[in-house]
């Protein structure tokens, strides 16, 4: 399902992505954004964008608070990855069939937990895309962080390990 990402591309943003705002986009809990998808619908494509120089004033203001350069290493890279893993639950969320998408949405319905910070924020503001947001966040954890997904939503992990299960290649 995800063959259809065409490319994970690092780059500065631009200057009319440094002011956009749309649902495909990752935000640091400061409102900057930080990585986003493209999906066309005509050749069911997706093209995925970090932001490398978002992740650099990460990394100097860890920095200037902690002037270990080894953490401030660490985790600007594990943000990376967290970003790029989000960013991949996008692109599967925009392939998955309808069926597939109505089982989440009741599995997250029922759970009604945020499975981190991010989510709960878009749920706070009934942001109109929390529930793609919810799935990219879940995919992120289940990638991860999957015993934490487990303990925090386990019906939640269950589904998406049913779902990662069920789009597998075959062998």
């Amino acid at each position: 399902a995800l063959e259809g990402v065409s490319n994970i591309v690092f780059r500065k943003a631009s200057e009319d992505e440094e002011t956009s705002k749309s649902h495909s986009e990752i935000f640091d809990g400061k409102g900057v954004t930080i990585g986003h998808h493209e999906h066309s619908l005509s050749n069911n494509n997706a093209e995925i964008v970090i932001f490398v120089d978002k992740f650099q004033k990460l990394h100097d203001d860890i920095l200037s608070e902690d002037p270990d350069p080894e953490f401030a290493d660490w985790y600007t890279k594990t943000e990376i990855l967290n970003t790029v893993a989000h960013e991949l639950g996008h692109a599967l969320h925009h392939t998955l069939p309808v069926s597939i998408l109505h089982e989440w949405d009741e599995v997250a319905h029922g759970e009604n937990v945020a499975v981190t910070d991010y989510v709960s924020e878009m749920k706070q503001h009934d942001h109109q895309h929390r529930y793609m947001e919810d799935f990219a966040d879940s995919f992120k954890l289940y990638v991860n962080k999957p015993d934490k997904l487990q303990s925090v939503a386990g019906q939640r992990y269950e589904t998406m390990r049913a779902i990662v299960t069920k789009l597998k290649p075959a062998a």
